[in-house]
């Protein structure tokens, strides 16, 4: 088993072909060390988090046991939560979708002005540092 340093080496020299720096790791062993196991729990339940934080607690050395506690804490909450959608709107579940379905373009939309706009902070944030520079 290599060593913590030995694989940011790994990740430093080949990292670049999956897209991976050492700084993202290094960003996500902070976020660990200061937020712990319910980071893990929550991250479960993020699209797209949800599919790479395990390489990540890998490579940062979490605990098996700890990832097994918050997995299984994790997967019984979703499994939890989904069941208790059906249950309690089981038979009105395509009036539900139906509603869904109706605000769903507003919520996508929301979050299109919202990035825009931060976004375009973030651009004019870089821009003023530029100029602040020279």
């Amino acid at each position: 088993m290599i060593g913590y340093k030995a694989g940011m080496h790994v990740i430093e020299r080949y990292g670049h072909w999956v897209f991976l720096k050492q700084e993202l790791v290094e960003k996500t062993h902070r976020y660990y060390d200061k937020y712990g196991g319910p980071l893990l729990l929550v991250s479960f339940f993020i699209p797209g988090v949800r599919q790479f934080i395990s390489y990540f607690i890998g490579i940062i050395r979490v605990p098996y046991c700890k990832v097994l506690l918050y997995a299984y804490i994790g997967g019984a909450l979703w499994v939890i939560a989904f069941f208790s959608v059906g249950y309690f709107f089981g038979e009105q579940w395509q009036y539900l979708f139906s509603i869904i379905e109706q605000y769903l373009k507003f919520f996508f939309i929301g979050v299109a002005f919202l990035t825009g706009a931060w976004l375009l902070v973030q651009v004019r944030s870089a821009r003023g540092n530029g100029c602040k520079a020279h």
